[in-house]
């Protein structure tokens, strides 16, 4: 049975012993990058802009009052209205000023263009009824849950962003591409979201024994246009399968010890895509 794992989003992330569903997607990628972050420790963890910018996304809109006692936004003019250059030698060293004592206010600095679009995008969800609602409804809030997968016996876990009433999974996403439903179930399948919704929900289930639902809350970053949207129940089944074949190939590399590919040891005849046909 699952339980809840009291943890800062820092120590989540840095349980990789732990099988969270990022680490299975690398694993479906690539087996031997997976083994190389994850087993042997060979290489660090990828990090990117757009996931620390995610992060800020999320601690913004759905734990404001940590938001604001946590982040401290960059200045971009001098106090007497001059901008702040970063290229130039004393308006940088202005701005390690800056940093150095958020350092020592146990406080961390934003740039002040991600800053404001943090709380732009918190604004524009905030003038819905529907996503103030949600966003405003008591509720467990970037909730951890630790569990055993019944088929494999591999230790995995989750973070819900938001639950709402017990059995309302909310997950806040970030993109650049349009909000529409068209766009989303591109989306969705490009970047596995059946897959997220599958392994949350089996996580939730595996702690109530009830199954839940599972809504995307979409955001465009540039415009910060949003929709709320919901993969149905054929795409969590094609999900959970996936998931479950995943977990069934680690557990044998696990065992067996050998990481190479899944398509390394035999030989695989492919054909080539219809169109390639119509090329003559």
């Amino acid at each position: 049975m699952a339980r809840e794992w009291v943890c800062s989003h820092s120590e989540y992330h840095a349980a990789t012993y732990i099988l969270g569903n990022s680490q299975k997607d690398k694993f479906r990628e690539s087996r031997r990058e997976y083994a190389q972050v994850y087993v042997a420790k060979s290489k660090p963890a990828e990090t990117t802009t757009a996931m620390r910018l995610g992060q800020l996304v999320h601690t913004c809109v759905l734990e404001y009052p940590e938001w604001q006692a946590r982040y401290a936004c960059e200045p971009s003019t001098f106090t007497d209205g001059t901008v702040i250059k970063k290229a130039k030698a004393a308006h940088k060293a202005y701005l390690e000023d800056f940093r150095l004592g958020c350092v020592e206010n146990n406080r961390c600095s934003v740039d002040s263009y991600e800053h404001a679009l943090c709380e732009d995008i918190r604004a524009a969800l905030m003038g819905s009824n529907l996503t103030r609602t949600i966003l405003e409804a008591p509720g467990l809030t970037e909730h951890s849950l630790v569990w055993h997968n019944q088929n494999t016996g591999l230790q995995l876990k989750c973070r819900r962003d938001k639950v709402l009433g017990g059995n309302i999974l909310v997950d806040l996403k970030t993109t650049v591409e349009p909000v529409n439903p068209d766009s989303f179930s591109r989306i969705a399948t490009n970047y596995g979201y059946h897959r997220t919704a599958a392994w949350y929900l089996e996580g939730h289930h595996d702690w109530t024994g009830e199954t839940a639902r599972y809504v995307f809350l979409l955001v465009n970053k540039t415009t910060h246009e949003f929709g709320l949207y919901e993969v149905d129940s054929e795409a969590i089944t094609l999900g959970h399968r996936q998931n479950q074949r995943a977990l069934e190939q680690l557990a044998r590399c696990y065992e067996s010890g050998d990481w190479s590919g899944e398509f390394a040891h035999s030989v695989t005849k492919v054909s080539l895509p219809r169109y390639a046909f119509n090329q003559e």
